[in-house]
């Protein structure tokens, strides 16, 4: 069931309860609907300078109708997402960083397999955010392992299975997994 109005009946009962008043940066892993739907109005309410997307991040917007607004109202209030690249590292604060795994730059995949996957620290504690990859993907992460150990693994594609399932949460050797899929994890 889709959510409408992310900012009234979600995000801002949140922040409220968090003692939060602002959103310092947005990451967008794809332009999926379900991951895009409520920014342009959180960037807006809570005045978000910083909103970060991956390098094929508007090749795959082309031709879809709520990505395309989603940019153009960021471009339109002057609020461009800036790109990430494959091997960045943005420092979001005192001991808080984001790596930036995936994707490579010049990737041919699909939307889901081009969603940008960041590895989050904070303290020596680690979350791996992952998007919507699916197979190729993870096989492109795995070709170096080492990098994905985090103790918190955000299911990839809202904990579908692939082949490269096994290996890939291997690679991960979570505490946590944690799933959107609101059926059963596969």
């Amino acid at each position: 069931m889709a959510q409408t109005d992310l900012v009234r009946k979600v995000v801002g009962p949140f922040l409220r309860h968090a003692g939060q008043r602002e959103v310092d940066a947005i990451f967008l892993t794809h332009g999926d609907y379900d991951h895009i739907s409520g920014v342009a109005d959180i960037a807006a309410a809570y005045d978000v300078h910083d909103i970060f997307i991956g390098p094929r991040f508007r090749y795959h917007a082309v031709g879809v109708a709520p990505t395309e607004g989603l940019l153009h109202a960021l471009d339109q209030e002057d609020r461009p997402p800036r790109v990430l690249n494959k091997g960045e590292a943005i420092p979001l604060g005192r001991d808080v960083e984001v790596n930036v795994l995936w994707p490579p730059k010049n990737s041919q995949l699909s939307s889901n397999d081009d969603a940008m996957v960041m590895r989050f620290t904070y303290a020596g504690r680690s979350i791996l955010f992952t998007g919507d990859i699916q197979e190729d993907a993870e096989k492109g992460l795995l070709a170096n392992p080492g990098q994905l150990k985090s103790d918190i693994l955000i299911a990839p594609h809202h904990g579908s299975s692939e082949v490269t399932t096994t290996a890939f949460v291997r690679a991960v050797d979570p505490q946590v997994i944690l799933s959107s899929n609101d059926r059963h994890l596969t």
